[in-house]
């Protein structure tokens, strides 16, 4: 009983997991739209969960095939099968196996699988309609179709829209099996059935009565568990007697099913033997309430004249009669041949009986007469419910489990597709951070130097103004002082009542220097120095030219006004450096200025009545403060004698405050 629970729990938990598994796909939308780790993990789970589930083995050797119906020019036919329960009974679900071909460009594939069906009840009422689409019209794997527990004495199954088949492209409809579910019971096993439409020359593979006889196109490979060997008793003389197998089920059960697992074939390609190997061509099975089966009644009688009426699975519905023992025995044994003659062989890999859809021999040991006992072949396995491939799973999980992995095989290469994209965008995307972070570092390297190198041109400016205006500033201061020193001497001589005028202004001048030195780095910034231009330039006219008459002259004192205090600096110790050029170097008289403003350029004219000793060379002491300006200069002399020198500034807006 907790065998037969547990079958049912672990068939319901796959379910429900394949369900949540799908129904999560689809909520959260198809794998392009699923974030990447979400499409990590989903890819994870159907690994993890195909682990787990039954795979497809396709059956080998020869056997019948299932039904086809009479072939078609197009696919607009109705052709249908109708398969009698024999009494009202709810249905919960429908199984439908596709026949299956070998594809030489494919592999396997479905054959004559309709376009469109649908299910009818013994009243007409439709109970389920569908549509398949090519994906699922080209699957191996059951097609699972509920049907909500509805009560029917009879189902129809309605092709409205056929498929061509692939031996010469005719339209038929064609089915390997039908099961109809009840719970865990196929209530269609073995029902007759009705076709609309048969072949008049028909293989013996193809009929009516294969669809509900329970053989399927596939072995039953659960990928669980550890395998087993099958039964199979000795060769024997055929005088020794009927071959026999009983069984104590140790309490009474109404039996209502018996299946018979064939011998697993081996691995080998092509099979060593026929299908079918030890499966009498005459089975008796009895059934009693004594151990010496002298009260026994028959529960079923089978005759396998072919190989077309085996298969790796064979299943009866019983009477459900009452008994505790049964007995299985071989009036016509199945004849193995041997190089000394045929002998008589019967083996399974195992059997099943079932009571209310509980397998009742499950780990319940058959009993074998001395002769038929094989220690190879113990009959031990006959119930132990594994078979060549490991365990062997209730009927309508096995279906199932090959229906959930035909939905996991089809996601999954969408899944790996799209992750497969997904990091080959990764790869892009850090090949071109790499690319990003590699010219990054080389701007920012680019950047370090080109900042390096400015610091170090702003710092050699630095050091040329600095010379600049101590040159200017002080230069100028001391060559004042000299011409006043000289004056004094002069004074002191003629009027020295004068004298104490001209010393108090070299006085003036000495402490102007002392202040220029003690501020030198505010001349750098011009913070607060020559701010009236006008009248500094008046002052140091009056202070310079002690031998010379002058005049200044300012158009746009407005826009001298707005130029930032660097700009005016260098302007006046410009003008300052042209004054003690003339003091120097020529003898003149007369000196006049005239600086001009617009908003286009600014414009400083000191000439001369002097010797012209200037002549057209512009002196280094100018040309270093025009360049500190951004200014051009010129210097130009007359014939008659003088010279001048004119600035001329182009007013840009970063000069302006």
């Amino acid at each position: 009983m907790f065998h037969h629970f547990s079958h049912c729990l672990v068939c319901a938990l796959f379910l429900l997991t394949g369900a949540q598994s799908m129904a999560a796909t689809h909520s959260a939308g198809t794998p392009s739209t699923l974030p990447l780790p979400q499409l990590e993990q989903r890819l994870s789970d159907i690994d993890s969960q195909l682990e787990q589930l039954a795979r497809y083995t396709p059956r080998g050797g020869f056997g019948a095939i299932g039904y086809r119906s009479i072939e078609f020019d197009g696919p607009d036919h109705r052709t249908s099968l109708r398969v009698d329960l024999a009494e009202a009974t709810p249905v919960d679900q429908i199984v439908l196996v596709p026949t299956i071909i070998r594809d030489p460009a494919t592999g396997f594939r479905p054959d004559g699988f309709p376009q469109a069906l649908r299910i009818l009840d013994e009243h007409g009422k439709v109970l389920a309609e569908l549509n398949f689409t090519d994906e699922h019209r080209h699957r191996i794997a059951p097609h699972i179709i509920p049907l909500n527990g509805n009560t029917v004495s009879s189902l129809t199954i309605e092709a409205t829209r056929l498929s061509q088949r692939a031996f010469d492209g005719r339209y038929v409809i064609q089915l390997a099996e039908l099961l109809v579910f009840n719970g865990a019971d196929n209530v269609a096993l073995r029902r007759p059935v009705e076709a609309s439409s048969f072949p008049r020359h028909s293989a013996t593979a193809w009929g009516s009565e294969y669809v509900t006889d329970g053989a399927l196109p596939y072995l039953m490979n659960s990928a669980q568990g550890t395998p087993s060997r099958a039964y199979l008793s000795p060769r024997k003389n055929a005088t020794d007697g009927p071959l026999v197998l009983s069984i104590d089920l140790q309490q009474t059960y109404p039996l209502d099913q018996l299946n018979l697992h064939s011998v697993d074939q081996s691995d080998t390609i092509p099979q060593a033997s026929p299908g079918g190997i030890g499966m009498p061509r005459h089975l008796l099975v009895e059934g009693a309430n004594e151990p010496d089966f002298s009260d026994a009644r028959t529960l079923l009688e089978a005759q396998c004249d072919s190989n077309f009426d085996t298969a790796p699975i064979m299943m009866w519905p019983l009477s459900g009669l009452h008994c505790r023992y049964v007995r299985l025995t071989a009036l016509e044994p199945y004849l193995y041949i041997f190089e000394d003659g045929p002998f008589p062989r019967i083996g399974f890999a195992e059997i099943e009986l079932f009571s209310s859809d509980q397998n009742v021999a499950s780990g319940k040991p058959f009993v074998v007469p001395g002769e038929q006992v094989d220690n190879r072949r113990p009959a031990d396995t006959l119930t132990d419910q594994r078979n060549i491939f490991g365990q062997i799973l209730p009927m309508r999980q096995w279906l199932e489990e090959l229906a959930i992995r035909h939905e996991l095989e089809t996601e999954r290469p969408l899944v790996s597709a799209e992750l497969t994209k997904r990091y080959a965008r990764q790869k892009e995307n850090l090949r071109r951070m790499i690319w990003l972070a590699t010219f990054l570092a080389g701007v920012i390297g680019f950047t370090i130097l080109f900042d390096r190198m400015l610091r170090m041109r702003k710092l050699a400016q630095l050091k040329e103004r600095f010379a600049a205006d101590l040159h200017d500033e002080l230069g100028a201061n001391l060559h004042t002082i000299g011409l006043l020193s000289q004056l004094t001497r002069k004074k002191m001589k003629t009027s020295p009542e004068d004298a104490e005028h001209v010393l108090q202004r070299i006085e003036n001048t000495s402490k102007r220097s002392s202040i220029a030195v003690r501020h030198v780095t505010e001349m750098q910034s011009a913070a607060g120095l020559y701010t009236n231009l006008k009248n500094d330039m008046q002052r140091a006219g009056d202070r310079i030219l002690v031998h010379a008459t002058h005049d200044l002259t300012i158009d746009g004192e407005a826009i001298l006004a707005r130029l930032k205090p660097r700009t005016q600096t260098d302007l006046f110790l410009f003008y300052k450096e042209c004054l003690i050029n003339i003091s120097r170097h020529t003898d003149a008289t007369e000196v006049s200025i005239r600086l001009q403003a617009n908003q286009q350029q600014i414009t400083l004219s000191v000439s001369d009545n002097g010797s012209g000793q200037l002549g057209s060379d512009i002196p280094a002491s100018l040309q270093r403060r025009a360049k500190l300006l951004g200014g051009q200069v010129d210097v130009t002399s007359s014939l008659e004698g003088g010279s001048r020198v004119t600035l001329h500034l182009k007013l840009r807006w970063w000069r302006k405050r």
